[in-house]
């Protein structure tokens, strides 16, 4: 008995799938054992059917992370999307708010900067309850970063929320420096943001 994870990639929507099995030697011959399929669906002999299972589409890590919920309060414009992708674009300033979990949580961030808009390599702030967790910079050459902050339950003092600010040094409005209608302030392109136990 052994766990194996399987990946599955992102689905628009809801789709069945069947679980298959099958026995092969011991690698070198690539000898496939005969088994049945409890349903005897199979057309091949060596592969059965062991269940069904429906597989729905992840919520957007950008409008409902998995566990904790997360408010956006000010600072942060509209999801955009392209093929598989998506994000969210922040001012100079965002602020969000984590609920509490009754237990430690992890604040899981990633995005990126547009380097080629902006004069220098930007210092992103990460501010939690009112005191500075994390100052740095992306990366210098694709602009991109992650960061994971433990965030003790005690953090929360007597509130159910708790305000966490992002910031950076260094924004820009596309309209200014290109042919462009955008007029926003652009300062992250933030690509995930997650809050859950810490333990898992």
């Amino acid at each position: 008995q052994y766990n194996r994870t399987m990946y599955i990639p992102p689905l628009m929507n809801e789709r069945a799938a069947r679980v298959l099995i099958s026995l092969t030697g011991d690698g070198t011959s690539g000898e496939r054992y005969v088994i049945s399929s409890p349903k005897g669906l199979m057309e091949k002999p060596w592969m059965a059917q062991v269940g069904e299972i429906k597989i729905k589409p992840r919520p957007s890590l950008l409008e409902s992370p998995s566990r904790g919920n997360v408010i956006f309060v000010s600072g942060f414009y509209d999801i955009e999307r392209q093929d598989d992708e998506e994000w969210r674009w922040t001012g100079k300033e965002a602020l969000f708010r984590l609920e509490r979990l009754d237990e430690t949580g992890l604040l899981y961030l990633s995005g990126e900067v547009n380097l080629e808009r902006l004069n220098t390599i930007p210092t992103i702030t990460i501010t939690i309850g009112g005191q500075e967790r994390a100052k740095f910079s992306p990366d210098n050459d694709t602009g991109l970063f992650e960061r994971k902050m433990i965030v003790p339950d005690a953090d929360f003092g007597e509130s159910h929320w708790l305000d966490v600010k992002m910031e950076t040094s260094e924004a820009f409005t596309p309209s200014k420096l290109v042919k462009s209608t955008d007029d926003r302030e652009l300062g992250i392109k933030l690509l995930k943001i997650y809050f859950g136990p810490a333990a898992e």
